[in-house]
């Protein structure tokens, strides 16, 4: 069946599934969704719809509506300003802002946001929310891109995200917009969860349903980014994920600001032995992850063609034992390890090898997935010396001023790879937007966008023809330092040379 005929059928499912049975006091709008006639921006049901939480815990939430679109699997997962994703920081003006935002009151919940920001001057959820209040004053309607990203399981990389994603709508919306009307940002929680009963697919299908929303910036792990990709490509909405590397992500709607394994995976093995002299690797990976797999195999085509010695560990495998496998691959006098298996495990292994005797110490390399504050604290000493690939580096020459702007909005708060790019795919949608654009002519639009570096964070940007980000990654080491800088873990991050 051609593929255009395909999307019309699944659009025409999704109709009639949206509106064959609307709800008691609601009926269908112009898209064929059940919609509250009279409510506000966010309102509750007599009868709280049933609920199920990230812990399986049932639990009552209200209904929201957005220009009276029902949001009604899960809510507690979406925000644009009623309620706070992150809970473990009281915020009493946040709270208030929230209280404001729920009355339509946007002018009083902006003023609050920002007395809230005041106090978490590195919380990105807050500057979002005041942009968003801002951008519906007056009754203005905005531009709407939704922001996908893990709160529930990487709360880390969620923040991360969203720092470079709130910067970029801050600094549209401060120059007015595009003729006044400025940039919203929904944000939603899948917690990287694939499980159709859980997340990434259900909040595609949540977002999907929402005409508003012009594209999507997300999911974080390449796993969930693929199990929602066929959701958007049937509503033929954009996604441009600034983490998910997989090589195997391919879609005519999918772009991604990171830069692929492939890439990646090349590079390390080039690296460790034209540079480092290394002749046998043992790679620790997780056959279950598309990341890991992915990169996995693009190391280890590129290190046996350049003559080198693979050993592979699947963490999957039955009777799997971090320590136990490094100290054999120690004795087997293997060089290096790459660590692919997962953050735990790979802490494991990076441990057991600093317990070794210095001379059978293995060299560590990794990719992205290791970058990160939580993960080099986790890792104390043993990670020292690691050789990492990644997309973005603070302290690359093009990518400096981004690096200085960013770590005085967010008031030295953890700024790497994951804020960069994210900023980066904002930048793109940002780019591409007009009065009256649609889904379908923002898709074609960032097949051919060029972006300058002085609009991104460092590096230009543009698409191949199957929106891969076109440059390469950089490779960096973790040194050992007392110096307060970089991630300010007790390492420096420095560049490879």
């Amino acid at each position: 069946m051609p593929k255009k005929i395909s999307k019309v059928l699944s659009a025409l499912s999704l109709l009639f599934l949206s509106t064959a049975c609307c709800p008691l006091l609601q009926s269908k709008n112009n898209y064929g969704v059940c919609v509250n006639r009279g409510w506000g921006s966010q309102k509750e049901v007599d009868s709280p719809t049933v609920l199920t939480t990230n812990d399986s815990t049932p639990s009552t939430a209200s209904v929201d509506s957005r220009e009276g679109i029902i949001y009604s699997w899960q809510t507690d997962r979406f925000t644009w300003g009623q309620r706070s994703l992150f809970r473990d920081i009281h915020n009493e003006s946040k709270n208030i802002g929230i209280g404001h935002y729920v009355k339509g009151s946007y002018t009083e919940a902006r003023t609050s946001f920002l007395s809230a920001i005041s106090a978490e001057s590195n919380n990105p959820e807050l500057l979002i929310f005041y942009n968003n209040s801002k951008s519906r004053e007056g009754g203005n309607v905005p531009f709407t891109l939704a922001a996908v990203v893990p709160v529930d399981n990487e709360i880390g990389n969620a923040e991360e995200m969203l720092r470079g994603i709130a910067q970029a709508q801050d600094e549209f919306n401060k120059i007015g917009g595009i003729d006044g009307r400025l940039l919203e940002v929904v944000i939603a929680n899948d917690g990287n969860n694939l499980d159709r009963d859980k997340a990434s697919k259900p909040v595609a299908e949540q977002l999907s349903r929402d005409p508003s929303i012009l594209g999507v910036i997300g999911h974080n792990f390449s796993d969930a980014t693929e199990a929602a990709l066929p959701t958007y490509d049937d509503a033929n909405i954009a996604v441009i994920s600034p983490t998910s590397t997989s090589t195997s992500l391919n879609n005519e709607v999918f772009f991604r600001t990171a830069y692929k394994d492939s890439l990646a995976g090349e590079q390390l093995a080039e690296y460790a032995q034209e540079h480092l002299g290394i002749s046998s690797v043992v790679i620790f990976y997780n056959s279950q992850s598309k990341y890991s797999n992915s990169m996995r195999q693009a190391f280890e085509k590129r290190f046996s063609q350049l003559g080198g010695i693979v050993m592979l560990k699947d963490k999957r495998e039955s009777g799997f034992n971090a320590v136990s496998e490094l100290r054999d691959s120690a004795l087997e006098d293997m060089d290096a390890a790459l660590l692919l298996a997962g953050q735990d495990t790979n802490i494991n292994i990076s441990k057991a090898n600093s317990d070794l005797p210095p001379e059978k110490q293995l060299k560590l390399l990794g990719g992205d997935s290791l970058y990160g504050r939580r993960k080099l604290e986790a890792g104390q000493e043993s990670l020292n010396g690691m050789v990492l690939s990644v997309a973005w580096f603070y302290d690359a020459p093009c990518c400096i001023d981004f690096a200085s702007k960013a770590a005085e909005r967010w008031n030295g708060a953890t700024i790497n790879w994951r804020s960069a790019t994210s900023y980066d795919a904002t930048r793109a949608f940002i780019k591409v937007l007009s009065q009256n654009v649609t889904r379908e002519e923002i898709i074609e639009k960032l097949k051919t966008i060029e972006l300058p570096e002085d609009e991104t964070s460092g590096q230009g940007l543009r698409f191949d023809d199957y929106g891969e980000r076109v440059g390469e990654p950089v490779l960096i080491k973790t040194v050992l330092s007392n110096k307060v800088q970089g991630l300010k873990v007790g390492y420096e991050l420095v560049s490879v040379d």
